[in-house]
């Protein structure tokens, strides 16, 4: 079963009519099609809920000033049901992250995600100077510049040349996001900053993450898990950044896990 409803603010596609409520959020420069390898996995088992986010797909853009992580958080919340669980992806994550701060995630899954995707002293993540770079190659070829970080997404997995068809496939399903909205984007990787707000959050949370990601590296794994408390952890030793795209199963294996965890 599929049932799209586009509201005023996002669009959400709902798979499966049994079971639990599982929100899943994208990352950035993409959209909810990405998750269509999960879907097959698992509508028979949850409710599954697509978004959009704002900008990205079939959602309107929000203004400059609306595209916030506070913003984009409350707009997911109010067109999802609550009690719902909430799975993010990498920017999708951070939103996830939000919620699950506001209280309104019943469960947090976090996939190739953190709540700080910058290093800085001793925290890995993505160079400052690389997130900086895109933005500026974003201003003079957006297009370009969006297959570039497509690209990265897969780097490193044993099938990246597939999954970087098969990511640039799910973007081109749907209406690309403006140069506002990707730069803002951005902007949220680079600034965000979650890691004092999660350590009392009374939610079952599962963390998953690719030995090979170069945007989140397994080196920070460690640091990441420790924001949480008693987290449900997986490093999928083959993946990149993608790993529900290269390694669908142990994705859904995963997940089925963290939905039926006490």
């Amino acid at each position: 079963m599929q049932k799209a409803q586009s509201g005023q603010q996002v669009h959400i596609e709902q798979h499966g009519n049994k079971g639990q409520d599982l929100v899943l959020l994208h990352g950035w420069g993409l959209n909810s099609s990405v998750w269509t390898p999960l879907v097959e996995r698992l509508s028979d088992h949850y409710c599954l809920h697509l978004v959009d986010l704002p900008g990205f797909g079939y959602s309107p853009p929000l203004s400059a000033e609306e595209f916030t992580l506070s913003r984009l958080a409350k707009i997911v919340t109010e067109a999802v049901p609550v009690g719902a669980s909430w799975a993010g992806w990498s920017m999708g994550g951070l939103v996830a992250q939000q919620a699950a701060v506001n209280g309104q995630a019943a469960r947090l899954m976090l996939i190739g995600s953190s709540p700080k995707f910058v290093s800085s002293g001793q925290w890995q993540g993505i160079q400052p100077a690389i997130l900086n770079q895109f933005s500026r190659q974003l201003q003079q070829d957006t297009g370009k510049t969006l297959q570039r970080f497509l690209a990265i997404q897969a780097m490193g997995s044993d099938s990246a040349r597939k999954d970087v068809k098969q990511i640039s496939a799910a973007v081109a399903t749907r209406p690309l996001p403006s140069q506002q909205t990707l730069a803002k984007g951005l902007a949220l990787l680079n600034e965000v900053d979650l890691r004092c707000q999660l350590a009392n959050l009374g939610v079952p949370v599962s963390l998953l993450f690719g030995r090979l990601d170069t945007l989140v590296p397994a080196g920070a794994v460690e640091d990441i898990a420790q924001c949480f408390h008693s987290p449900m952890v997986e490093i999928i030793e083959h993946a990149s950044h993608a790993p529900f795209i290269s390694h669908p199963d142990q994705v859904a294996s995963a997940i089925n896990a963290w939905m039926n965890q006490d």
